[in-house]
């Protein structure tokens, strides 16, 4: 057996642990009869071959450090379903560079990335609350994209983001956000004019030299 796994009383299959820590690919779209639920904590820690994973659409849960350390992992799409994600799930994945938060997932645990390398963020839904958390790579990250109708987010959540080149956001959101002089910012209202030019927002935005 590739792994170890748990099975609910609804048929809902969650793997507790990979035997084979080598494996470099690993499509999960197939792997049992039964539809894949959670990957449970800790399942793929220091699987340092692990360079991509393809997860089922039917998965609902990640849990904490599930892969941590995977360090050579760089290709992954969280699913659709996807409702809850543990802190550290992907600590120390630093090949990652791009996460698109998917819509159903509505609490973002910032340390889920911690120690990474993160450079490009896209957040799909409004309902989605970003935690504050400390390492995450916040210094690799170039481009944030948050959805349209979001109107609100912790002020702090993104200090530090001194590589920060491209902001989308709407202009309406509330708070104020310090960011690199560089950086440029749009907004979907910008959308229907000249995309050349960068939109102005000093009422929430202060820049820094950096």
């Amino acid at each position: 057996e590739q792994f170890q796994y748990v099975l609910n009383k609804n048929n809902e299959v969650f793997l507790a642990k990979i035997n084979d820590k080598s494996i470099e690919e690993l499509d999960l779209t197939n792997l049992y009869q039964y539809k894949l639920k959670g990957i449970c904590r800790c399942c793929f820690e220091d699987c340092i071959n692990l360079k991509s994973i393809i997860f089922p659409d039917s998965l609902q849960y990640i849990g904490e450090y599930a892969f941590k350390n995977c360090i050579n992992l760089s290709n992954i799409t969280l699913p659709k379903k996807l409702l809850s994600l543990g802190k550290y799930a992907f600590d120390n994945c630093q090949l990652l560079s791009k996460i698109v938060i998917p819509e159903q997932l509505h609490l973002l645990e910032m340390d889920s990335f911690s120690n990474g390398c993160l450079k490009e963020l896209v957040v799909l839904s409004n309902k989605t609350i970003i935690m504050r958390g400390t390492e995450w790579g916040r210094r690799h990250l170039k481009t944030l994209i948050l959805p349209e109708d979001m109107k609100d987010i912790n002020e702090l959540v993104f200090k530090g983001c001194t590589s920060l080149s491209y902001m989308k956001i709407s202009k309406n959101i509330r708070g104020k956000f310090t960011i690199p002089t560089k950086c440029i910012v749009k907004t979907y209202e910008d959308e229907e004019h000249d995309e050349s030019q960068p939109t102005k927002m000093i009422r929430i935005l202060e820049r820094i030299e950096q």
